[in-house]
């Protein structure tokens, strides 16, 4: 009999951290009751919201560098004062070939 006690008091001992373990998770979720659900709840927000906003942040860095490569790379191509200056002072051929390329600009980009 002696025995059949060591035995089970043996196995209780190895099970008894996991039953101890699911006793105080069982009191903390009797305690707390509904306020761990919104707790979990929130918790699942944030981590949504915050990679929401991060690549929101990211997707405006992106298009505020390709705006400004934009307006660098259309002032690099068609500079406006140099376009007019050529139209009113330049000789006739250069003013008609830089009032082509303003025009094929304008059409491209209406198109």
């Amino acid at each position: 009999m002696s025995d059949l006690w060591k035995s089970l008091l043996a196995s209780l001992q190895s099970r008894r951290e996991t039953l101890l373990k699911f006793i105080i998770v069982m009191a903390i979720l009797s305690i707390s009751g509904t306020e761990i659900v919104a707790a979990l709840e929130l918790r699942i927000l944030l981590e949504i919201l915050g990679a929401t906003l991060f690549t929101a942040a990211f997707i405006a860095g992106a298009r505020l560098a390709l705006l400004e490569l934009q307006t660098y790379l259309r002032g690099l191509l068609l500079p406006g004062n140099v376009a007019t200056y050529a139209v009113g002072y330049g000789t006739w051929s250069l003013g008609s070939v830089v009032t082509c390329f303003v025009c094929l600009h304008v059409l491209w980009k209406l198109l």
